[in-house]
């Protein structure tokens, strides 16, 4: 049964008296050319935010709280993660370090002749266990089965955010997929309240990296 409608109103107004109006969501995701993925990531942070206040006023603790905490690293894991799926697909997609993501080296079964396979069994001998022989190839891989942390690593390489952040957005991500009750049992991870608000103060200064860093791409391009 929903809330009385006097309730709801002043639940409402209590949120909306802290968080910031519409104008100012849509000038924070500007950078972002593609109009639908702006959008919904502007509905996604108003989104959560309106979530955390009224959590906030409810002063949750205990199994509300990790509830708080939890979809707080859903949603803005999920957004530091399309952020860094456009920029580098999409808006980026050009640069040769990003490009080299599509490649994986793996090693790769390779057929020698017996008699020089007997010579490095005999000299690489390890506990009766049949020695294989390898070697290392390159091969292409699909835009989804690329790591995170491998994103990452290229927005940093690409100066677009610094080793501090690049590290703390592997965290988040790493938090969120340990969000599956087995998964947080076996990774250990403990949910904490400190954890989601870092997530969202680092909002602002990912954003400024982010700008900062494609300006000067634009302007080495200019100059080249």
């Amino acid at each position: 049964m929903p809330f009385k409608e006097e309730l709801i109103e002043q639940i409402d107004e209590y949120v909306t008296s802290h968080l910031p109006d519409d104008e100012w969501y849509e000038g924070y995701f500007s950078f972002i050319k593609d109009e639908v993925l702006s959008k919904r990531l502007e509905k996604e942070f108003k989104t959560i935010r309106y979530i955390y206040k009224i959590l906030e006023g409810l002063k949750s603790t205990d199994e509300l709280q990790l509830a708080q905490i939890r979809i707080q690293v859903i949603f803005y894991a999920s957004i530091y993660e399309a952020m860094v799926h456009y920029l580098l697909f999409d808006r980026l997609k050009d640069k040769d370090e990003i490009k080299e993501l599509f490649y994986i080296t793996m090693p790769v079964e390779i057929s020698i002749p017996q008699h020089k396979k007997d010579k490095i069994i005999k000299a690489l001998e390890h506990n009766g266990s049949e020695i294989l022989t390898f070697e290392k190839r390159k091969k292409k891989t699909v835009e989804s089965k690329i790591r995170f942390d491998a994103k990452a690593e290229v927005m940093c390489k690409l100066s677009l955010i610094d080793t501090k952040l690049k590290d703390e957005l592997i965290k988040f991500y790493e938090y969120r997929n340990a969000i599956h009750i087995h998964a947080e049992i076996k990774k250990d991870l403990e949910y904490e309240l400190e954890m989601a608000k870092v997530a969202y103060r680092r909002f602002k200064p990912f954003r400024e990296q982010i700008l900062d860093g494609l300006k000067k791409l634009e302007e080495k391009n200019e100059e080249q």
